[in-house]
């Protein structure tokens, strides 16, 4: 069985549903990251994906980031990032993803 470069683990408590993320953000993992997003993009939502744990983020993490931000508007949800390492976080400012998607850069 192969194993997922990615560990997705969801707190849905009182507050808002926070997804946290370990591993690879890659072309590999993001169907599975969608996959555990995407029910929780719904109307009055406010989600919040922890990348802090994110060791690799390439174009396609990128893009399902800024994916997940559309569709959190369409579902009128509240929808950001947060903690991501500092090389995550410049890739989002570099290519302007932090103008578009909310960044928390503390836990």
């Amino acid at each position: 069985m192969k194993r997922s470069l990615i560990d997705i683990r969801i707190v849905d408590d009182a507050g808002p549903t926070v997804v946290f993320l370990t591993g690879v953000l890659d072309i590999s993992t993001i169907d599975e990251l969608a996959a555990a997003v995407r029910p929780y993009l719904r109307t009055d939502a406010d989600v919040i994906v922890d990348l802090s744990g994110v060791t690799l983020c390439d174009s396609t993490g990128l893009g399902a980031v800024v994916t997940f931000e559309r569709h959190a508007r369409a579902a009128g949800c509240s929808f950001a990032v947060r903690a991501p390492q500092p090389h995550v976080a410049e890739v989002f400012a570099m290519t302007g993803i932090d103008q578009v998607v909310r960044v928390y850069h503390e836990p």
